[in-house]
């Protein structure tokens, strides 16, 4: 999927970038601007210059406020759609979810904020797209679905080859998530691997986004021991090193 110059009115401008498959991309900085321009990839709203090529690819957005996405009556029809049961593994997308046979029949919208999500992620298996966007929709999930959601996330992307592009302000949970990050303010300022972005962080501190505990941690352990740790995805590696090292 390739962007081209794209922008809308004078809020963001110039963004050119190519998403591939087999990636998951975190886009970071002005929340505002993140969510515009996952709609604008997903056609809710219409860049004002600039190109997206899609090359017919198959889009879902999670949005930040779940309930908005939901319009059945009842959790089958929800996950389902428009589309024809036939085709699609009800039961195997539901036990991915923990979501049992027995709320088929329930009316989502009676569901907490948590659970609704599980609905929407759950429609979104069901849909199959080859690019999915996630527009700050973490938080809401409780650990124990977070994670599973992130599981789901990382099998998409390795054994389906799916595009997934997260914009969220948990940074910390997104530096472990993610493959590539994406500073956005109103023009992308830096791009490319998660760690050579992360470590410029007095830029980030500057634009006012937070740097990941993980990073701090290597460069306090560099400031104070003169240690050069591998960056890793998450804290308890990271002590490992610490531990190999010291």
């Amino acid at each position: 999927m390739e962007i081209n110059n794209l922008g809308y009115e004078d809020i963001i401008k110039n963004i050119n970038y190519t998403f591939t498959p087999d990636k998951i991309y975190g886009v970071v900085g002005n929340k505002e601007n993140s969510t515009l321009f996952l709609e604008l990839i997903r056609g809710l709203k219409k860049s004002t210059v600039g190109t997206i090529n899609k090359q017919n690819l198959k889009i879902f957005m999670l949005f930040e406020e779940s309930e908005n996405q939901i319009f059945n009556e009842t959790i089958r029809e929800e996950i389902l759609g428009d589309l024809d049961e036939t085709n699609i593994d009800l039961l195997d997308i539901c036990e991915k979810l923990n979501i049992t046979e027995e709320l088929w029949e329930k009316n989502p919208l009676n569901l907490s904020v948590g659970e609704k999500r599980k609905i929407v992620i759950a429609s979104m298996l069901a849909f199959n797209p080859d690019v999915i966007l996630v527009d700050n929709f973490l938080n809401c999930l409780d650990y124990e679905n977070q994670k599973r959601f992130i599981d789901i996330l990382k099998r998409l992307q390795f054994d389906d080859h799916k595009i997934v592009i997260i914009a969220d302000q948990n940074i910390n949970l997104l530096y472990e998530i993610v493959d590539e990050v994406l500073v956005l303010t109103d023009e992308i300022l830096l791009s490319g691997n998660k760690y050579n972005v992360f470590k410029n962080s007095d830029l980030l501190r500057d634009l006012g986004i937070e740097v990941p505990k993980y990073i701090d941690f290597c460069d306090i352990v560099k400031s104070k021991k003169n240690i050069d740790l591998i960056y890793r995805d998450r804290i308890t590696d990271i002590a490992k090193d610490v531990y190999d090292n010291v």
